[in-house]
């Protein structure tokens, strides 16, 4: 490579960089907290459905809903699609299809379905199911599923039964994995942590985006210095390379899910 296209290639890489931190968004703690509405539910045939992150909303490569089946039984039937999904049972028992195969999903339980696999949940009886679902969205079009870990999934690979035998931490604090890198192939993580105490939860060396969901409990979040107070069925972004962390405030103890993604 000569001088003059060395010198024209460093200033493209200039500009282009400078394009790029220009345009870069800058998001603050009020862009990213999203605490559930009553008044901003999308109803439908079977009830309703809360985005916390929708699919184009501020994080990149995940969204964040919450569903409620209190008509009929089910939202769909059982389908599939590339992107991977998590899904959190908030209330109530349902039924989850993977593949041909069904099991039941209680109050706290968790299920994986994998790219490509064909999946729903049901309610089982006429009271109310609601879910939280974690989906590792796609910016483009793959001509193959993600596929994580393995091409054939069955339900003892994607079925999480919450642990009443949380690994315990000292000081009370516990917490249990829903969604390994080991079984996701490191694409969508989910852990729950259980803090009785002011403990600060922050990133470690990681740094990429997370979302801190809170399901009981009240807590300080801060993000590049800002700091909040959210409750219960709240959703907090942490863009990637973040300054962020969670506490626990007040007497009850914190519930929450960190969610990552690749």
């Amino acid at each position: 490579m000569n001088k003059i296209s060395f010198a024209v290639s460093f200033l493209l890489l200039v500009v282009c960089t400078s394009f790029a931190q220009k345009n870069k968004k800058e998001y603050t703690i009020s862009d990213c907290i999203t605490p559930f509405s009553e008044e901003c539910v999308i109803k439908n045939s079977t009830g309703w459905a809360f985005w916390f992150i929708p699919a184009d909303g501020i994080a990149d490569t995940l969204s964040v809903k919450m569903s409620c089946v209190d008509k009929g039984i089910k939202t769909h039937e059982p389908h599939s699609h590339f992107e991977d999904e998590l899904f959190y049972m908030v209330e109530g028992t349902s039924i989850i299809h993977l593949n041909g195969e069904e099991h039941v999903l209680n109050q706290g339980d968790a299920f994986y379905a994998p790219g490509n696999s064909s999946h729903n949940i049901r309610r089982v009886d006429d009271k109310p199911i609601r879910y939280l679902m974690f989906k590792r969205e796609i910016r483009g079009k793959l001509s193959k599923p993600f596929l994580p870990g393995k091409e054939n999934y069955s339900m003892k690979d994607c079925l999480i039964p919450f642990d009443h035998s949380l690994h315990i931490q000292k000081d009370g604090r516990q917490n249990m994995w829903y969604l390994t890198k080991e079984m996701s192939a490191g694409g969508l993580n989910a852990q729950l942590h259980v803090f009785s105490d002011s403990y600060l939860y922050k990133q470690d060396d990681y740094s990429g985006q997370e979302v801190f969901f809170i399901l009981e409990g009240k807590a300080e979040v801060s993000i590049n210095g800002e700091k909040r107070i959210i409750e219960a069925l709240s959703c907090c972004y942490c863009s990637p390379n973040s300054k962020h962390s969670i506490r626990k405030v007040g007497g009850d103890n914190l519930k929450f899910i960190v969610v990552r993604t690749k």
